[in-house]
């Protein structure tokens, strides 16, 4: 039966359109269309040149609402910039809304962030095509935000940091995200606020990963970095900048919620030491995904150790570091300890400059398999040097 209206005129449903390339046919995003009664208009599956497939296999967008971009019908044959090129005209000429896909890439890619720099926020990259599906259907309905963009925004600072410090190599595999890692001494001075520092350099390194660092203890410690010359400070947010690495003052619960609403991969909490932490602390301390206890291996600091251990109760998911043992000492210690502990105990180096990497990466890339998989160091030839520690002032 067809429908009228209230004057016995009949109601033409208008239906949306759209046009897709890709080298292939993308079954999730066509179900996706059908679900939403968008009707496909054309569909291109090739590989192509994409200034050739702009000025001349694609004819026009007239009448086409959407049109989605699924970036591998061009990497093969085609350079990034001639990519953005095209997008860039591509904006400028027509009004149909752009949806662009790339499927499995890092957060980072610096093709996606030129994209998003364009105003295209619409990128829709998980591999998994169902999380694809949902973010098209937020990108045909209300549209994807700046917001939404947010992994994949870089600027050329952070990649030429990358290429001229120590990273790891691509083929390194993230796992899982939003991570928490909860580290307490069990004792003041044993360097639970260096391990925390060196580690979120480590975690900061790998390409694609994010992890700042959240003083959760009352020392106030972590306030002396604002001396250092590379420091940029927000106070406002408690924030303190080093290296394009955020370090937050403690924070209150509002400042907290907003600081893990950002998406870091990697949260790491300062507990400090762990007799000082109130019950509300230890319980958050426990819940952490993964949990790391720095203490010493004399007598007088084993005491400690132990009582925190009864607390933890062979928790899988916590680790020993051992400071300040000598070589000949760490085998009698492990076999003190039990076997259960002894197994997930590695003694660590003495470490002056918490933010450079020492052999101490090698006990992070054991701790962080269930999360990070493939790690490989690689040295890249350094072009400028920087002296971290030196104070504000310092004459050069």
């Amino acid at each position: 039966m067809i429908e009228r209206d209230e004057h016995g005129q009949a109601i033409i449903e208008k239906r949306e359109k759209y046009i897709y390339v890709s080298s292939e046919q993308e079954n999730w995003l066509e179900e996706v269309m059908n679900e939403k009664k968008i009707i496909l208009s054309q569909r291109f599956i090739n590989i192509y040149n994409v200034t050739n497939f702009f000025s001349g296999t694609l004819q026009n967008l007239n009448g086409i609402d959407y049109f989605v971009i699924v970036l591998k019908a061009f990497k093969g044959s085609s350079k990034d910039d001639e990519i953005l090129s095209m997008l860039k005209l591509l904006l400028q000429k027509e009004t149909c809304k752009i949806i662009v896909v790339d499927q499995g890439v890092k957060k980072g890619n610096v093709l996606i962030s030129d994209i998003i720099k364009l105003g295209i926020y619409n990128c829709i990259t998980p591999g998994d095509d169902n999380l694809a599906k949902s973010l098209l259907k937020k990108a045909i309905t209300g549209g994807m935000t700046y917001s939404d963009t947010m992994a994949f925004r870089v600027d050329e600072a952070t990649i030429n940091i990358n290429q001229n410090t120590k990273v790891i190599k691509n083929n390194f595999i993230k796992v899982k995200t939003n991570i928490s890692i909860g580290i307490a001494s069990t004792e003041r001075h044993l360097g639970a606020t260096t391990v925390a520092i060196n580690l979120v350099n480590w975690l900061n390194q790998i390409p694609n990963t994010t992890a700042c660092y959240i003083e959760n203890n009352n020392h106030n410690s972590i306030k002396s970095l604002e001396n250092y010359k590379e420091s940029a400070v927000n106070e406002e947010e408690g924030k303190i900048t080093i290296n394009r690495i955020n370090y937050y003052q403690k924070p209150n619960s509002e400042t907290l919620a907003r600081i893990q609403a950002t998406q870091f991969d990697f949260y790491v909490y300062d507990y400090g030491n762990y007799n000082e932490m109130t019950e509300i602390e230890k319980n958050s301390f426990v819940k952490s995904d993964l949990k790391i206890l720095v203490s010493g291996s004399k007598s007088w600091e084993t005491d400690n150790l132990i009582n925190a251990l009864m607390v933890l109760n062979q928790d899988v998911n916590t680790f020993l570091l051992i400071n300040f043992t000598e070589l000949e000492e760490r085998q009698n210690f492990k076999e003190s300890i039990g076997e259960e502990w002894s197994n997930k105990t590695f003694f660590i180096d003495n470490t002056p400059n918490p933010f450079k990497l020492n052999s101490n990466t090698n006990i992070f890339e054991k701790l962080f398999t269930p999360y990070l998989q493939n790690t490989e160091i690689k040295e890249k030839k350094k072009k400028f040097k920087f002296n971290l520690f030196g104070k504000k002032g310092d004459k050069k």
